[in-house]
């Protein structure tokens, strides 16, 4: 029985079955595109052979390329440090040494230059020729983004800085003689040529070279040789290739003409569109079909294709991760046909053109499914470590000198606490120090106290004091590293292959940066060497073990060159995402690139669209994969692809469903807590003689939300209480009232007089500014207590002349409304918890109450004053204290409760006139007014309290009540900012 067509296998069969024609079969060297494909062709060909026999080598165009060039390819960190070295060079050369670029700034564009030095040797162009041409085009722009960026800074930030980043970058040329931009880089282009005359020279000096001065050596050798050199050990077998460059083409050509290599191409996707279409093959695909007149396969080869088009199934899902779930549940349908062998897969491919869709993917693949090969590494940025080294590196950047000691930035330090692997190597000493911060409100930490609070992780929380030192960086990092490893492996004994893989990783990149800095001279800045470690990681994958020929293969969309499948599932089939929106940055135009050879930017996409026509022509089954969101990367359209296969290749069959969103909650449901012998038993805890008391707080939360209620007083659950980078209306609040009590603190006791307020008011008084300061530094700056005489951070100091201003409007307030002969100051922060408040004959209940202020007027009559720094009226119905939306006539709520339960725990006697003080109105206008309820203003409590009470009872009777239990709100938009909102689960929505 024929096997099924498969590219490779046929081209093992044609060569183990005519193993005594010439060329010899041990003579052979099979070039490919990548180590994927040589690796499938060497199974293939072991397979065909039928007795033992020596084998041809495998290799890939890049290695036969190097075993053809009289130098090694430099690794990539290197060059970038020897190129700043030839960019000084042509600099001083100029007279402008002093000028340059710091390191830093130059590595974006010296990554660049790279890549155009590159492209300029693969198409043996002269340098010095295009560098000439590229200093008289007129039109340059420098800020190399694409037009949707451009019009996104141009809204947000202005003409301007579209191009701030190259001004700055090219500041080294003579502003005084040439002042535009365009003149600037035209300067530019000049030494370009001799950045890249010096780079070669020094490459050569090294005994390295580059990968395109590698493919340029390589050109000349083969030139170079002639028949009479040949002696027939050798033969070169081209397979796979879509696309060539002049260097590889002139080899192809001159191999050719000495007879020393034969060229296999497949040609399936031109068959796929040629055939269907009518047409001569989609653009893309020109160039192959041009490669394959040109070097022709063996005539007595014949190339099969499948005889029928693949089964086609486009699914847009609206979800990037839904896409990978969507996947598995295909992977699961093909399995039940059939059509899939779990213990032995390899048939079947996941194709990605995102990386970043590789853990979900991994995820979503069948279980039954026995061996899995992933040929696309999972990149580091997406590690867990790499996220740990981020936010270590994050913190020590954004680390500053405080009084002569260094200090943390509070976020920074939360950040790596909060990190998975710090987590699990210290999670008592993390949280002892998250709750640290948060209780002591430290907005900066220093390095000292953090070691004292967790000295456990000292590897972590270690200052690098001279960030311009390369060894004491690398040092630190290292240590941290090693620290890491060993923490790692005493918890899992040393089972944690890839955490160790990855972390030798990091240590050999350190190492290796280290020594080129200390090597190379560079002068660092302070941040030269943390950011370009978090460069050189960031595009570096990690290579993940697998069984590379038994298993379901998953792969990047380049390494699926010469492989064929039955099955194949390609996920992010999105425009912008496949194909991207554009592959390589360059700093030529596209113009002289044509003219002098170089890829052009069509060319790299071109490659993939060959992958893609060419997986759909080798397939049997297809199933392609979108996501539908209209706000996900590519908006969700779908790839160009898909539309050129169902409008320019009718024939095809190909069907198109959109995945439904998964369910949204039901918010017509309500989650309800039933009181039940276990809740009740919590509730007694709030009555008399238990250990948990009411609160004004609590019984406003209860008309608010009787479920959060129930979590956060009953349960007693605690929400999130995140530190803030800045000072919140929250601490605002906090501070103006702590201000005012401090003044008054003095007056304990005492009459207050008009002559009182008007001394703490006089302009020559600053008595006001400096507790408000006290305030200020004791809440945000403690760091600052010491010295009272250093100007607090700009946000600080503007904070306390808010706090001055608006402790001043009160003042002048009370001292306008209050001072009467019989104004006595009583106490601030009046607190009463005893004796239990009797609500009934069978209810008594614990509660804590905190006045803000009392004073006493009048004689016997008292005054309970509540400051408030919110949106609070003091007017309202008295209906309207008992409705939990009326959220701005909480504060009447809780000073009439106050009222009630100090005339029920206290002395029912007194009367008891309510105030409150609105501080944001009185800032406006310092004007005190009694409240407003019902139309009528409350001169004292006992005007309302036979209306108010049998309500507020009834109120907090339904706490206790076993028949009504604890229920969401009615109105959703109260979730906003609930702190159980993801546990609650309620869908808020958008105001």
């Amino acid at each position: 029985m024929t096997p099924p067509p498969n590219f490779l296998r046929d081209i093992a069969l044609y060569y183990t079955s005519r193993r005594d024609v010439q060329p010899k079969f041990d003579t052979l060297a099979f070039v490919l595109p990548n180590k994927r494909s040589a690796m499938f062709l060497k199974k293939h060909v072991r397979d065909c052979l039928k007795e033992p026999t020596m084998m041809p080598r495998f290799m890939t165009m890049r290695t036969f390329i190097s075993l053809n060039s009289p130098y090694p390819e430099a690794n990539e960190r290197e060059q970038l440090f020897i190129l700043y070295d030839a960019y000084l060079e042509a600099l001083h050369a100029k007279g402008r040494r002093e000028s340059a670029r710091e390191f830093d700034n130059f590595i974006f564009w010296g990554d660049m230059m790279l890549s155009d030095f590159n492209d300029i040797d693969c198409a043996m162009a002269n340098a010095a020729d295009l560098f000439k041409n590229l200093k008289n085009v007129k039109e340059i722009q420098a800020d190399y983004l694409d037009a949707d960026q451009k019009e996104v800074i141009r809204r947000i930030w202005g003409e301007s800085r579209l191009t701030s980043r190259a001004d700055e970058f090219w500041l080294h040329l003579d502003d005084e003689t040439e002042s535009s931009l365009g003149a600037k880089f035209v300067y530019l282009w000049e030494i370009l040529g001799d950045v890249y005359s010096g780079f070669q020279r020094e490459l050569e000096r090294r005994k390295l070279a580059t990968a395109g001065s590698q493919t340029r050596a390589a050109v000349r050798r083969f030139k170079e040789l002639s028949p009479l050199d040949i002696s027939g050990d050798t033969h070169y077998v081209f397979i796979g290739f879509n696309d060539l460059n002049t260097a590889e083409t002139l080899i192809f050509d001159r191999l050719k003409d000495l007879g020393i290599a034969s060229f296999f191409w497949d040609t399936a996707p031109l068959e796929l569109a040629g055939y269907l279409s009518g047409s001569p093959g989609a653009r893309p695909l020109r160039r192959l079909a041009e490669l394959a007149r040109h070097f022709p396969m063996p005539q007595d080869f014949v190339i099969r294709q499948r005889s029928t088009p693949p089964q086609i199934e486009v699914i847009g899902v609206p979800s990037n991760v839904g896409q990978a779930k969507a996947m598995g549940d295909s992977l699961e349908k093909l399995m039940a046909e059939n059509a899939i062998d779990s213990s032995n897969p390899l048939s079947t491919a996941v194709v990605m053109p995102d990386a970043g869709l590789l853990m979900p993917a991994l995820f979503s693949i069948p279980e039954s499914i026995e061996a899995i090969n992933i040929s696309l590494g999972l990149p580091y940025r997406s590690t867990t470590f790499a996220s740990l080294l981020r936010a270590i590196i994050s913190m020590q950047l954004r680390a500053r000198t405080i009084h002569g000691s260094t200090h943390f930035y509070f976020e920074d330090v939360n950040a790596v606490l909060t990190h998975p692997h710090i987590q699990l190597i210290a999670p008592e000493g993390a949280q002892k120090l998250t709750e640290l911060i948060a209780s002591e409100r430290l907005y900066n930490l220093s390095a000292s106290r953090i070691l004292e609070t967790v000295p456990e992780l000292k590897a972590v929380f270690t200052a690098v004091r001279d960030l311009e030192n390369a060894g004491a960086v690398g040092a630190y990092l290292t240590e941290m590293l090693d620290w890491l490893m060993a923490a790692i492996d005493g918890i899992s004994g040393g089972t944690n292959r890839f955490e160790t893989m990855a972390i030798d990783f990091f240590k050999k990149e350190i190492e290796a940066l280290t020594a080129l800095i200390e090597s190379h001279g560079v002068q660092m800045s302070e941040r030269t060497f943390l950011h370009l470690f978090e460069r050189m990681f960031s595009s570096r994958a990690l290579t993940v073990n697998g069984t590379p020929l038994r298993g379901m293969q998953v792969l990047g969309v380049l390494e699926t060159r010469c492989l064929d499948f039955d099955n194949v599932a390609i996920l992010s089939m999105n425009e912008k995402i496949f194909p991207r929106k554009q592959y390589t940055k360059t700093m030529i135009p596209n113009n002289l690139r044509l003219g002098f050879g170089l890829p052009d930017f069509d060319s790299l996409e071109w490659t993939y669209a060959y992958c893609f026509y060419r997986l759909m022509a080798r397939a049997e089954r297809v199933t392609l994969f979108y996501d539908t969101r209209s706000e996900a990367l590519g908006g969700g359209e779908i790839s160009r692809y898909i539309s050129q296969m169902r409008y320019l290749m009718p024939k095809l069959d190909i069907s198109v469903r959109n995945l439904l969103p998964g369910a949204v909650p039901d918010d017509s449901r309500t989650i309800t807590v039933c009181k039940n012998a276990t809740v009740l038993s919590k509730l007694d805890q709030l009555k008399a003689g238990g250990p948990l008391r009411l609160s004004a707080s609590a019984l406003k939360t209860y008309k608010k939300c009787p479920l959060q209620f129930y979590l956060q007083y009953v349960r007693r659950m605690r929400g999130s209480d995140e530190l803030v980078d800045y000072i919140s209306a929250s601490d605002y609040g906090t501070m103006v009232h702590n201000t005012i009590q401090s003044l008054y603190e003095p007056y304990r006791d005492s009459l207050v007089n008009a002559d009182i307020l008007s001394h703490l008011l006089s302009p020559e008084n600053k008595t006001i500014e400096r507790t408000a300061r006290q305030q200020m530094v004791s809440m945000c700056y403690p760091a600052y207590a010491a010295d009272d005489t250093i100007p607090l951070p700009a946000e600080g100091e503007l904070g306390c002349e808010i706090i001055s201003a608006i402790v001043r409007a009160d003042l002048i307030a009370e001292r306008d409304c209050y001072c009467r002969p019989d104004f006595t100051f009583i106490d601030n922060e009046l607190k009463i918890d005893r004796p239990a408040w009797r609500i009934d004959n069978e209810l008594a209940v614990n509660f804590y109450m905190s006045i803000d202020r009392v004073d006493r007027i009048d004689g016997t009559k008292l005054r309970f004053i509540d400051f408030k720094t919110g949106s609070e009226s003091t007017s309202a119905k008295l209906a309207e204290l008992f409705d939990g939306a009326k959220h701005e006539k909480d504060g009447i709520f809780q000073l009439l409760t106050y009222c009630e339960a100090y005339a029920a725990m206290v002395d029912s006697a007194p009367d008891i006139t309510p105030m409150l003080h609105p501080m944001r109105a009185l800032a406006q206008k310092p004007e005190i007014t009694p409240i407003v309820l019902d139309g009528l203003p409350l001169e004292t409590y006992k005007q309302v309290s036979e209306a108010f009470r049998p309500m507020l009872h009834a109120m907090i009777k339904e706490i206790f009540d076993p028949e009504v239990p604890f229920t969401q709100c009615a109105d959703s938009k109260r979730c906003k900012f609930c702190p159980f909102l993801t546990l609650c689960g309620r869908v808020v929505p958008e105001f």
